[in-house]
């Protein structure tokens, strides 16, 4: 879920695309909720509401975008 194509980061979200999240900044449905622990399914809503705040894709201003242990 925390998958990102970084040549996209920085871009404006559509607006109809916030609309389809939305939803998940309160409440995962059940049947990915039971899926996840707790802690994930807190994480998943805080990602939600960080990208409804900001409408545009995350930055990496870290440097480290690949996921370990490829690196």
């Amino acid at each position: 879920m925390r998958t990102v194509i970084w040549d996209f980061a920085g871009e404006p979200i559509l607006e109809g695309l916030l609309a389809d999240i939305a939803p998940l900044a309160e409440a995962v449905p059940a049947e990915l909720a039971e899926l996840l622990d707790e802690d994930k399914v807190t994480a998943l809503k805080r990602r939600v509401q960080r990208l409804l705040h900001a409408r545009m894709l995350s930055v990496d201003h870290t440097g480290m975008r690949y996921p370990w242990p490829l690196v």
